[in-house]
């Protein structure tokens, strides 16, 4: 789902088919030469300002932009703070967490901290009142950007992609290879001998390569520093915020349970930091916004558009609402009816998870969307099956819901390869889409504005369920926020 914005810019067009007609010479290529480019005169200057905690306490925090005399950059809002991961102890018996630590924290370390980002403005809520934003996040930056977006740009927000089906394992550290026992006779190895070596070297159990990024990240004996962008709906808008606007954030913390996972390291049966924890250090905190000085003949334009003739700022934007179901234990069928309480999603992700892990459990990931024996998935939008038939789960790559994931993010669709293949996709990376849109493509540009239906979902299981298999459904809708010429925020749906 490649930054799906309603009013964005098209993508760039897809590559050419084989049966594409040749491509003809550009004319631009000649009759421009004597042209210069046009001249962009919307904006004078931009600067970037920063903005500091209002309160002394981190838990809420809580930052204030005044009202600005300047447009405000959306997309170009950074949430800066510096974190100590140590093992929970209190006063000065509290040491930081260094690599030999068994505890580490989940993926998308930053965003992984955050319950809940509050923000008004104006006094206006823009966001939804809910304790799912590390989900969200997560989903996000898993399916919106590359893998070598993934190793560059979201390592400032602690992104280490976990290794496919070792989501839940805790084996930073290489298992050490062992020496050789000792040789024949005369201590000349035979040729059994040295392959027995070598297999051994091989096979031994190799670490979850993004536990042990993270480690190397956070768990270095010193507090490590944040960047992100936060995932705020209204801020995907691709517009500049008006002039006149106080923004409030009001952001909590998850709690260390589902932040820190723990256990036992590689050859140790004992795990090292049961209580291990993290603190927010006070006074880290920091807003970054780029402010914009636009044209002031085009300025003065849109402030007596919106005051004289009432004309409202629209900011179009996806929203997301998060529902969850548990399974009971010993089912082999689940249904959710009515998911959306009468409104249909544009787009739809569906993934299972043990129900300890969706909860916060130190010995499982929130982000291990596993195989939980589902076999087959119906999903019904007023009774009709839209856009998929019932999917068949049974194969062993999950191959067809495997294509749900590559309908966003394959080669040759609009979204960027997100690096999740074949074999890796059911173990910890097993979600499925869907796209309700009315021609299966994706906002660029425009709005379908059709948002309203019964949305239910029926799931079989080639087993009994166990451990409170937790069906996790996030849904994204068109939604607007509206600014009046006096400056107050409404939205325009209410999901």
């Amino acid at each position: 789902m490649k930054r799906q914005h309603g009013g964005r810019a098209a993508p760039a067009a897809k590559a050419a088919r084989e049966d594409a007609p040749p491509l003809k010479v550009h004319k631009g290529t000649v009759v421009d030469l004597f042209k210069r480019l046009p001249i962009d005169v919307t904006c004078e200057k931009s600067k970037w300002e920063v903005y500091s905690q209002a309160t002394a306490a981190v838990d809420p925090l809580e930052i204030t932009v005044d009202r600005t005399r300047t447009w405000i950059d959306m997309t170009k809002i950074l949430l800066e703070f510096d974190v100590e991961f140590h093992d929970g102890g209190a006063g000065a018996a509290r040491a930081l967490l260094t690599d030999t630590s068994s505890a580490v924290p989940i993926n998308n370390v930053a965003h992984s901290l955050i319950k809940q980002i509050q923000l008004t403005i104006n006094k206006g809520a823009v966001t939804v009142n809910a304790d799912h934003y590390h989900l969200e996040a997560y989903f996000d930056r898993l399916l919106n950007y590359s893998e070598e977006e993934k190793k560059s740009l979201l390592s400032l927000e602690g992104w280490a992609t976990d290794t496919p089906d070792k989501f839940d394992r805790l084996n930073p550290n290489d298992l050490a290879i062992p020496n050789p026992a000792a040789w024949g006779a005369n201590n000349a190895p035979t040729v059994v001998e040295v392959g027995n070596a070598i297999r051994a070297a091989f096979d031994r159990e190799t670490p979850n390569q993004g536990a042990k990024e993270r480690v190397g990240l956070c768990c270095q004996n010193r507090a490590v520093k944040f960047i992100l962008r936060p995932v705020i709906p209204l801020f995907s808008s691709q517009r500049y915020l008006t002039p006149g606007c106080e923004l409030k954030f009001r952001i909590q913390w998850n709690p260390r349970e589902l932040v820190m996972m723990n256990g036992p390291t590689v050859g140790a049966t004992a795990i090292t930091h049961a209580n291990a924890s993290y603190t927010i250090v006070n006074y880290s905190p920091k807003l970054h916004i780029r402010h914009v000085d636009v044209n002031s003949e085009l300025h003065i334009k849109m402030e007596a558009a919106m005051l004289e003739n009432q004309d409202i700022a629209l900011y179009p934007y996806f929203t997301n609402r998060t529902v969850t179901h548990t399974v009971p234990d010993g089912r082999r069928r689940a249904q959710m009816h009515n998911v959306f309480q009468g409104y249909r999603p544009n787009y739809m992700i569906i993934g299972f998870q043990r129900g300890d892990a969706f909860d916060g459990d130190i010995a499982h990931s929130p982000f291990n969307f596993q195989d939980m024996h589902q076999s087959s998935l119906r999903v019904t939008v007023d009774g009709e099956e839209i856009p998929h038939q019932r999917l068949d789960l049974t194969s062993h790559h999950k191959e067809e819901g495997f294509n749900t994931l590559l309908q966003f993010s394959g080669r040759g669709i609009d979204s960027a390869p997100t690096g999740i293949d074949r074999k890796g996709y059911k173990d910890g990376n097993y979600l499925i889409l869907y796209n309700f849109n009315p021609d299966g493509e994706q906002n660029f540009g425009y709005s379908y504005a059709r948002n309203v239906g019964n949305v239910n979902i029926d799931v079989d299981f080639s087993a009994n369920t166990v451990d409170n298999t937790t069906m996790v459904v996030s849904g994204y809708f068109e939604q607007e926020t509206w600014l009046d010429g006096n400056k107050n925020a409404s939205q325009r749906y209410s999901y």
